[in-house]
């Protein structure tokens, strides 16, 4: 059986293959050792809507509850809302449980810290020279459940534009969100900008419509969408929210390139 790889990255394996349930608890107590030598106390926990996240994110918030950190878990959410918030909110390092734009068999872990940065490549040697290692607490962290924490970062966005501008033209739009994590917050963002948003593979449970790295040849019912609906632009975003590409209003996909 191939290892799940550990990059700056983060870890990244087949679901139930490489990456399982014991393989995400041991690089977690690792990282929970990286951050209790900080002095971290608070630790964020998000995901993207692959069906394989809950079981991860059930064992990334054991071991570090267990570590005794206080975890935050604000379920489906952007990656860069989840380094936005550990800045904003001041935690002391994160998990994002995601694969990014990789097909929907994997899942991983980024972990942050609490520069609000992914782990450099120091770190991720640390992490890995200390697996097998965990915190012995005497006390168990508390948990708690916060979906509403993501939408800060849209409010933020949002007072940091000239929202009113936008407001005024009425754009249409058309979001395509794999089905995943995009559907959370971006559907809001656009809204409170005045646009009337037609959106595709909005339900964030994990079944992407079309091969999650967002390529042209990924993207023609996007286009099509454009086209169909009159639109002024398109979006699209990859699995985790990361990436985002564009589509003109006569549905030809612009590479992220550009972006």
């Amino acid at each position: 059986m191939n290892e799940a790889k550990f990059t700056v990255s983060g870890l990244r394996g087949i679901w139930g293959e490489s990456l399982t349930a014991l393989v995400a608890e041991r690089y977690t107590a690792s990282f929970a050792c990286l951050i209790a030598k900080r002095h971290g106390k608070r630790v964020l926990v998000g995901r993207d809507a692959r069906t394989s996240g809950p079981a991860l994110r059930d064992s990334v918030v054991k071991v570090l509850s267990e570590s005794g950190f206080d975890v935050t878990d604000i379920g489906i959410a952007p990656t860069p809302t989840v380094l936005y918030l550990v800045r904003s909110e001041h935690y002391d390092g994160a998990v994002m449980i995601t694969a990014s734009h990789n097909p929907i068999e994997y899942n991983g872990l980024k972990f942050v810290t609490e520069q609000a940065m992914f782990t450099n490549e120091s770190e991720v040697a640390e992490i890995s020279a200390h697996l097998g290692e965990k915190i012995s607490s005497e006390t168990v962290g508390s948990v708690t459940v916060d979906e509403m924490l993501p939408f800060k970062h849209t409010d933020h966005i949002f007072k940091n534009i000239d929202g009113g501008k936008i407001q005024a033209k009425k754009f249409k739009v058309v979001l395509d969100t794999i089905n995943s994590t995009g559907a959370i917050t971006t559907p809001t963002l656009l809204q409170d900008l005045g646009c009337e948003v037609t959106l595709l593979n909005g339900t964030p449970d994990g079944n992407f419509a079309h091969e999650a790295e967002p390529l042209p040849q990924n993207l023609t019912a996007l286009g099509a969408k454009v086209r169909e609906t009159g639109a002024d632009i398109g979006f699209a975003q990859d699995p985790d929210a990361d990436r985002l590409v564009i589509c003109d209003e006569t549905g030809t996909i612009i590479s992220e390139e550009y972006t």
